[in-house]
């Protein structure tokens, strides 16, 4: 059954709004896999990789499942835990003591996404002046939005199915909405609009196009962070 996971510090905020490790992550759902391993299949050096992996240990998203001796050096092998079994929201008390660094994160997510779209139609426009013909999109993203005029308990009807639409292959959610996450919403039978949107994008096509700081790059990750405080009003 899927499980809720509060994100209470800033820090776990931080870690499940990097693109780059929800990569790290889903490769180690696969397959235990070592640092060394992880490297090659993202084309990486190991060096720029142990920063992430041990973050990722630290907030207890991948564990050590096995350690094999090899010469002088310890291998461990990583698993990640749970990682399609959890749902993940943020404690209110979060995002009303960190409101800049919480936008921050939630744009680490979204700008990609935006960004990609930006770039889309100049790649269109040169693959038709090369004389190409435009059949497919050069990469995969999607931008859908949609609204609905219901009531407040009807939107939340929607979201318990647009999230159970995310995880088929999970057995459904324990509970919607969880007791540790309540809604208090205040007239829930009252009508309004409601807009959705979905923004969906390959995370390995968002990189290529170095819409997604590389391994390594934490230095650089922390100073576009404080930019994006600064220029919040």
């Amino acid at each position: 059954m899927t499980k809720w996971r509060k994100i209470d510090n800033i820090e776990l905020m931080k870690l499940v709004s990097d693109p780059r490790r929800h990569r790290i992550l889903h490769l180690c759902t696969d397959e235990p896999r070592t640092v060394k391993q992880l490297a090659e299949a993202l084309g990486e050096q190991p060096s720029r990789l142990y920063y992430h992996v041990n973050k990722l240990v630290e907030f207890q998203m991948l564990e050590v499942v096995e350690t094999r001796q090899v010469g002088n050096l310890t291998e461990r092998f990583y698993r990640a835990v749970n990682l399609s079994d959890v749902f993940y929201r943020t404690d209110p008390k979060v995002l009303a003591e960190n409101p800049h660094l919480a936008i921050a994160a939630i744009r680490q997510k979204v700008d990609p996404g935006l960004g990609m779209f930006a770039k889309m139609p100049r790649i269109l426009q040169e693959r038709e002046q090369a004389g190409q013909e435009i059949e497919k999109f050069p990469y995969h993203l999607t931008i859908d939005s949609n609204t609905e005029y219901i009531t407040a308990k009807e939107w939340m009807e929607s979201l318990r199915r647009i999230h159970e639409a995310w995880g088929q292959a999970r057995e459904g959610i324990t509970q919607w909405p969880d007791p540790d996450f309540p809604y208090p919403f205040e007239e829930e039978n009252e009508k309004g609009t409601y807009q959705y949107v979905l923004i969906s994008y390959r995370i390995e096509d968002a990189q290529r196009l170095g819409l997604i700081p590389p391994y390594g790059d934490e230095e650089e990750t922390r100073k576009q962070q404080e930019t994006d405080e600064d220029k919040s009003p």
